[in-house]
């Protein structure tokens, strides 16, 4: 029995995900939480296939490196350490054995990746994941492999019924035709070899499953492991483990936990739009330890952030961050094609589109990458107005000159608008002088997750400029907000498609507000750049600097 200590307890410290799902008894109690509560374990058992899978590839690797009698400095591999993708000086199958021990290798790899695509990937297979564009991507990838490995053994059984025995094959070409004592080969022969190279390359799990890992471990942590954290199996699991177990897991929160804001004090001040913007979008995306949740529904959830920030300690009091998970039973492009069209913001957000305008539309350009100026943006920019009526008594409306934009990411089915306000003039951004201006930090990021559900995660940091803050009171108004954005929006797409049978044309959008024209302009000025990726990475980097007590 694990010792405990007296004043252990397990809600003073904050889970992390990565090193929850690297524990294999905390992976273990996940799964049984996600069985227990009737949500599917496809994803855990998914990941637990596919550590085995990436150790008996190791394994297979090893065993045809020394059958080859390889050296290390013959492998070229900048994703993997593990994997051969280039056989960078010739090479032989000195017996007929190797030839055999190879081919016995390259089989068992292949099996195995076989039974993941027959159990997690192909479509009605037992445990479908739901990921997307990406089962056709590793559909196409995995025919490819079953194309090569055939060819494969097929060459083998035809030089086997041809009888061709020499005493050494060589699977070089230049080799070949320099060596008199090896002989000369025939075709089916030489391409032997490369046959070997490209499939052991296309059996690499860094580059056959490396964008579905990462795309089942972001619906885990943004769907999931929010109520994981939360549950009180967790806390129980916790409790029977002890502390020294929690501490390689979590970190104690007791007394407050840093967040990387990656904000310039400047940042909500700017009148542009920059990575950092972005970045910081998919920071607050994510469960992390700072998040309290306030409102849980089945197909909506609202949290508000532990912590009070300052983005302008000259302008700015402390302020939390609020933020909706909504979870839109509607294809991606269907309510795409319905934020797209600026007239459906009313209806769904009339507390903060009525009094909305687009006052100017600025494309973004090359120079922007240096000096990222209005005129001369990184990303194109909307430059808009807005009014937030809190309906609260002897308040009265506010009003946020902003700059925004939309990006859409390649990697993951994502569009994020984010918007927040900028040192305008009145000159520059006109408003009513009726209100009190006030300042904030916006995101709308959209998930696909499967045919006919979207993901909606809606942030927003806001200083309103109130005589007084309300912790509560702001509490009790995003919970009302997130209700009845979801309830509206839920109606509203319920009534465009006609109950989910009538596909939504984007054309028929009127992109007056410019969110569809601001992505692909922007994704003119950087085709295939993936910023979850980026983000995502530079994520990692931070993970392994921090120092977790293991037990």
């Amino acid at each position: 029995m694990p010792a405990k200590t007296a004043s252990f307890d397990p809600r003073n410290y904050s889970v992390v995900y990565e090193e929850m799902i690297e524990s294999k008894e905390s992976r273990e109690c996940f799964r049984k939480y996600l069985t227990n509560t009737s949500l599917s374990d496809e994803t855990i058992l998914f990941l637990d296939e596919l550590e085995y899978y990436k150790k008996e590839y190791d394994k297979s690797i090893a065993e045809i490196m020394e059958i080859l009698k390889l050296e290390n400095d013959t492998l070229n591999n900048s994703d993997s350490t593990s994997s051969i993708t280039e056989f960078s000086r010739p090479t032989t199958f000195k017996k007929k054995s190797q030839l055999k021990k190879v081919t016995k290798q390259l089989r068992r790899i292949t099996d195995k990746s076989n039974s993941i695509f027959n159990i997690y990937i192909k479509p009605s297979s037992e445990k479908e994941l739901n990921i997307g564009h990406i089962q056709r991507e590793l559909l196409g990838k995995h025919e490819k492999i079953q194309e090569k490995f055939e060819n494969f053994t097929k060459l083998i059984s035809e030089k086997e019924t041809l009888g061709k025995s020499a005493s050494s094959v060589s699977i070089n070409d230049t080799e070949s035709s320099n060596s008199s004592q090896e002989g000369s080969l025939d075709s089916n022969e030489s391409n032997l070899y490369p046959l070997c190279s490209e499939i052991i390359e296309l059996l690499d799990y860094q580059k056959l499953f490396n964008e579905v890992e990462l795309t089942v471990h972001m619906d885990l942590k943004m769907d999931q492991f929010p109520r994981f954290v939360r549950s009180q199996f967790l806390l129980n699991f916790l409790k029977e483990k002890g502390e020294n177990f929690t501490r390689t897991i979590a970190i104690d929160s007791s007394k407050g936990v840093n967040v990387d804001l990656r904000f310039k004090p400047n940042d909500l001040m700017d009148k542009t739009v920059s990575d950092n913007h972005i970045y910081f979008g998919f920071t607050l995306a994510e469960d992390t330890p700072d998040w309290k949740l306030i409102q849980d529904k089945k197909l909506y959830q609202s949290y508000c952030s532990k912590t009070p920030y300052v983005f302008s300690s000259s302008r700015l009091k402390g302020m939390q961050l609020f933020k909706s998970v909504m979870y839109l039973p509607y294809s991606f492009d269907d309510v795409w094609a319905m934020w797209v069209h600026g007239d459906n913001h009313i209806k769904f957000d009339p507390q903060a589109h009525t009094d909305y305008q687009l006052h100017k539309y600025v494309p973004p350009c090359e120079e922007g990458l240096k000096e990222n100026s209005v005129d001369k943006p990184m990303y194109a920019l909307q430059l808009l107005t807005s009014g937030l009526d809190y309906k609260l008594p002897f308040v009265k409306k506010r009003y946020f000159c902003m700059t925004g934009t939309t990006i859409k990411d390649p990697f993951n089915d994502m569009y994020m608008y984010v918007m927040h306000t900028g040192d305008f003039s009145q000159d520059e951004l006109p408003r009513q002088e009726n209100g009190i201006d006030a300042f904030a930090l916006s995101y709308y990021i959209f998930y696909k997750m499967y045919d006919n559900m979207t993901r909606l995660v809606h942030v927003m940091y806001g200083d309103a400029n109130f005589k007084y803050n309300s912790n509560l009171i702001l509490e009790m108004f995003w919970k009302k907000r997130t209700k009845d954005i979801y309830t509206k929006m839920d109606k509203l797409m319920n009534e465009l498609t006609e109950g989910g049978t009538k596909k939504l044309q984007l054309s028929d959008s009127v992109d007056d507000q410019c969110y569809d024209k601001a992505w692909r302009d922007n994704q003119k000025l950087y085709p295939n750049r993936s910023w979850y990726l980026e983000w995502s990475k530079s994520n990692r980097e931070k993970r392994k600097s921090t120092v977790f007590k293991k037990e």
